[in-house]
């Protein structure tokens, strides 16, 4: 109890004896947790068990298809894993529940309930925060058309695809800070 007063987010783990070594750790979903197939998801948005498309661009590139196997219960925000020769590093960068998630070379952008949010993106740097992008009644054209956004693309261009819940898909040049729309209604009539 000391230790929680100390550090609440302290991580305990328990030794499970009858799992054979070469299955590796048993996840949330009570299976073993595979290396680079396996991701820690918050159940609240992705069902465990779902297949969970990552991508990453850089030194490093990344895209694979992995399986939401395992959840979290400390961290309420996004952070960054670093894993070196020395020592694995985790770097929180911001708070706040993540619906979607993209990188490109020298960006993050993430979808949040409450807008788009841009964070820079280097190699060995600690991202930072750059801007909140979000619904404004002021300035419609230009803005998001609803805050809550739950998916994301970047295109090839480096164009930023923002589906918004109930708000249609935000096009965004980041160049140029430009907001376009595209809004299809369903509805026949």
């Amino acid at each position: 109890q000391e230790l929680l007063f100390h550090n609440p987010s302290y991580v305990f783990f328990r030794e499970v004896s009858k799992v054979p070594a070469e299955r590796g750790p048993l996840g949330a979903m009570n299976r073993s947790i595979t290396t680079m197939r396996s991701i820690a998801v918050d159940p609240k948005f992705t069902t465990l068990g779902a297949p969970v498309w990552i991508e990453k661009d850089g030194k490093s590139p990344l895209r694979r298809l992995m399986v939401a196997q395992d959840t979290g219960s400390t961290s309420n925000g996004l952070y960054r894993y670093m894993p070196t020769k020395e020592t694995n590093q985790i770097e929180f960068l911001y708070e706040g529940s993540y619906n979607a998630i993209s990188i490109d070379n020298n960006k993050i952008w993430a979808g949040t309930d409450n807008g788009l949010l841009e964070f820079s993106s280097t190699e060995n740097a600690t991202p930072k925060l750059i801007n909140i992008y979000k619904y404004d009644p002021k300035n419609p054209n230009n803005s998001l058309t609803k805050n809550a956004i739950k998916s994301l693309y970047i295109d090839q261009t480096g164009i930023i695809w923002a589906g918004a819940n109930g708000g249609g898909v935000n096009k965004f040049d980041p160049n140029r800070k430009q907001f376009s729309h595209i809004k299809k209604s369903l509805d026949p009539n």
